[in-house]
């Protein structure tokens, strides 16, 4: 499939391609990308947080539009992250309803005024199952004219660096080809305007038209309904270049870049993943923020590294984890919370079992740490050969029931391999390496609170669903 895949994918120059390293440059670049772009801006991301961050960003696109109104701007999220508050917040105006205040009254101006067709900012919600728990829009990427800004990250605070940040991944890419073929799948497939697909007229929310209700019994019908009839039809995937047989003729200079949806057992995506790591030859780089493995990825794993390939994983320390909050502060703390410590344990589990791979230097383990920061770096480096891009994660949730998208990336001719060095060193010099599962914690040094919500949770099976299901 990994094979089929590339093949198909866009031919896209090297020097097209650049990495940005940190949170504020994220912010910076964003803010550069909007003021720049003269006829279309796509945002898919998890949330655009009504914070500081996210004020500024939603400034700025409301003065490009002033600007420019015919410029179209296009934000895809999910619908039911923003109309709840964060966890452990209250949150008396919804990101849902903040959208429509901002936003209605702006639109109609600029329609009457300039005779336009559309509404120059839609910010639509997408579900992706009746609940939330059972699954989110979890699309990635960013479209500004024929430039993508790939990246993991949301919207807020901690993912633009302002205070604390949010430690992520981010590509730049300078495509057409490529910039079309990501905008026009997210717009024909999930715009209410735009799609054909009678299921996304009626289940996707359009948060700057219409205030925000909560769902009722015939609304989760309609999301389960689009579930089933859009997101998991085969037919719904990126359009890729018609043109076959690029690997074997791909001149120097040149990558290339296969745009990929998933959502299910057995997607493309998951597919890849594993295709990639049979493929390896000497290492494998894993980003992930959360050590909750699938048992087939942990097995696959180790399979490779006793065949002689060096398996480097690149993590998050329990504290830097986005779902860490100090358990001694009976204000923020809830059992969510304890999350991190049930993936540290899964972390010295594997560290005890293979901790012989781990002393000859096979498999090398590195936790991020800094200060209050915290870390949300995804994504797979194969030999500097392939690289897979991606915001999703490698536990079961992502490969069962959230809706994702990676960019497969072959580059045999190693061009970006400096670049992917440079981030990878850019990510170490917050990690240490763990050598033995001596360096972690055991239960019992855990905080009482953290204890006795683990024990709960094992008690009543709860530890195991939470792996699946986060």
């Amino acid at each position: 499939m990994l094979n089929t895949l590339i093949n198909q994918g866009f031919i896209v120059e090297a020097a097209n391609i650049s990495l940005l390293l940190h949170p504020r440059d994220y912010q910076a670049k964003l803010l550069e990308l909007i003021k720049t772009a003269k006829k279309r801006i796509l945002i898919n991301c998890l949330y655009l947080e009504n914070d500081e961050s996210g004020q500024v960003i939603l400034q700025a696109l409301m003065a490009a539009v002033k600007a420019n109104p015919q410029l179209c701007v296009d934000v895809f999220l999910d619908l039911h992250r923003a109309q709840r508050s964060r966890l452990g917040q209250t949150q008396k105006l919804s990101n849902a309803h903040w959208y429509y205040q901002e936003l209605a009254k702006l639109n109609q101006q600029l329609v009457s005024e300039h005779n336009l067709k559309r509404c120059p900012i839609n910010i639509y919600g997408i579900p992706c199952n009746a609940r939330e728990l059972f699954g989110v829009y979890h699309i990635k990427g960013l479209v500004f004219d024929n430039t993508i800004l790939y990246t993991g990250a949301s919207i807020n605070n901690n993912y633009c660096g302002y205070q604390t940040y949010r430690q992520d991944r981010y590509q730049i890419i300078e495509d057409e080809q490529l910039a079309n073929s990501f905008y026009n799948f997210t717009l024909q497939n999930f715009s209410p305007a735009l799609s054909n697909l009678e299921e996304t007229k009626v289940a996707v929310n359009p948060f700057t038209q219409v205030k925000a209700q909560k769902a009722g019994k015939k609304e989760r019908q309609e999301f389960k309904n689009f579930r089933q009839n859009v997101l998991l039809n085969p037919q719904v995937q990126y359009a890729l270049s018609a043109q076959d047989h690029k690997a074997n003729n791909l001149v120097p200079g040149n990558v290339i870049i296969t745009p990929v949806f998933g959502i299910g057992k057995k997607n493309l995506i998951n597919q890849s993943i594993f295709d990639a790591i049979s493929a390896a030859r000497e290492q494998i780089t894993i980003y992930t923020p959360y050590f909750n493995f699938t048992k087939q990825l942990t097995k696959k794993l180790l399979e490779r590294c006793r065949q002689g390939i060096k398996i480097r994983i690149i993590l998050s320390d329990k504290v830097a984890n986005d779902f860490y909050a100090d358990p001694e502060d009976q204000s923020s703390y809830t059992s969510a919370n304890s999350l991190p410590y049930l993936y540290e344990l899964s972390l010295r589990k594997f560290l005890k079992s293979n901790q012989k791979l781990i002393t000859q230097g096979k498999i090398e383990v590195f936790a991020w740490r800094n200060q209050a920061n915290s870390y949300h770096a995804k994504g797979l480096d194969i030999d500097q050969k392939f690289y897979i891009w991606t915001g999703s994660n490698l536990n079961e949730r992502s490969f069962n029931i959230d809706a994702e998208n990676a960019l497969i990336v072959y580059d045999p001719y190693y061009l970006l391999a400096q670049s992917a060095q440079h981030e990878m060193q850019f990510m170490l010099q917050h990690c240490n390496k763990l050598t033995s599962y001596q360096q972690i914690e055991r239960q019992q040094e855990y905080p009482p609170k953290v204890k006795q919500t683990l024990r709960r949770a094992r008690l009543f099976f709860i530890d195991k669903l939470a792996k699946r299901l986060f």
